[in-house]
């Protein structure tokens, strides 16, 4: 569409992003699969609004895009926002309750300058809509340029945040966990840090409390469980060392209430089963917010707070040509090390 706009001057897009408030509570009061059968409501509701040259998609877990093409009046494009509004508010009745919805609507009018570029819509768009939640919900706000003025803005960092998956911008490190016997390397702990385009490599601290007000948490949460899972393969199937080398990854709180977390943990150890021709091996999580002690733990007695799952291994280590089977102790210690130091 932002394509064929540069050849014709009649076509001149606007997108919409439209993101349903507090839908966690609705998720967690009526459960996951009751919570997708509203948002097909949802999306039912929303495209009796569009014509056949207008897109709706759903870009997120409870967040709907438009891009409108058959309205170039922005008074008539408000008019059609509020009737979006008014849709998503509508009451839904499900197994003889009624659940009452608000959404928070970002609008991005099309921008005819010829440096902007087409993913400047829907970032815009988000933006807005970020600012219409922090607002208190329930609310149309239309993007202006003050809106991204401070790159620093918590609102400008939620908007980044929802693509920073798919950009591939968020980084899994990885802290070794050394015995203090005989300093070995007994396991790995899994850090997150966001290599954000603009304001370059962000901490937990930067972007973490964001991501669990938003629910992002989730997703990023299952992000950082399969690429954990990825690397452990490699470690365990290039290190026979037993105890197995193992991985920690640190779960926000707001993961553990959800019904489904575990759920999310066995995906993630399946996806890597059905790739692997090896026995599982030891794999463990903790909270967010619990000592940072848990995770320092030898391998020889995980402590009682630590759960632990069953996790794949596969693939040699790429830096040592002898059989992991023949490896001095030694010579695998300093292959981990190796290892661990290059991904600094």
């Amino acid at each position: 569409v932002f394509g064929f706009c540069r050849a014709d001057e009649n076509i001149r897009p606007t997108v919409l992003v439209i993101d349903i408030d507090r839908f966690k509570q609705v998720n967690e009061s009526v459960g996951f699969s009751a919570g997708d059968s509203i948002l097909l409501t949802l999306a039912r509701r929303l495209g009796r609004l569009l014509r056949a040259q207008d897109t709706l998609a759903r870009i997120g877990g409870d967040t709907f895009a438009m891009i409108l093409v058959s309205e170039r009046d922005p008074e008539r494009i408000l008019a059609l926002a509020e009737l979006v509004r008014r849709a998503v508010s509508t009451p839904i009745t499900f197994a003889e309750r009624e659940i009452l919805l608000t959404p928070s609507v970002g609008l991005a009018l099309f921008d005819p300058a010829p440096a902007a570029r087409k993913d400047d819509a829907l970032k815009n768009a988000e933006l807005a809509m970020a600012h219409a939640k922090r607002q208190g919900g329930n609310k149309i706000e239309v993007f202006v340029p003050a809106m991204r003025t401070d790159r620093n803005d918590r609102l400008a960092l939620e908007s980044d945040l929802r693509r920073a998956i798919e950009r591939g911008e968020i980084q899994v490190m990885y802290q070794p966990i050394v015995r203090l016997e005989d300093r070995t390397i007994a396991g790995f702990e899994a850090l997150v840090r966001w290599d954000h385009p603009r304001e370059g490599r962000l901490m937990p601290q930067d972007f973490l409390a964001i991501a669990e007000e938003t629910g992002l948490i989730v997703d990023l949460g299952v992000y950082v469980m399969d690429r954990t899972a990825r690397e452990l393969e490699a470690w365990q199937a290039a290190l026979d060392v037993d105890p197995p080398i193992f991985a920690s990854v640190n779960v926000s709180s707001r993961q553990l209430i959800r019904h489904d977390l575990l759920h999310d943990v066995k995906t993630v150890l399946s996806r890597r089963r059905r790739s692997s021709s090896r026995s599982p091996r030891a794999w463990s999580w903790r909270t967010r917010n619990m000592p940072r002690r848990c995770s320092r733990a030898s391998a020889t007695s995980a402590p009682a707070s630590r759960s632990t799952i069953s996790a794949p291994a596969i693939r040699r280590c790429p830096t040592c040509s002898a059989s992991p089977s023949t490896r001095s102790r030694s010579t695998r210690a300093s292959c981990v090390r190796w290892a661990t130091a290059s991904r600094r």
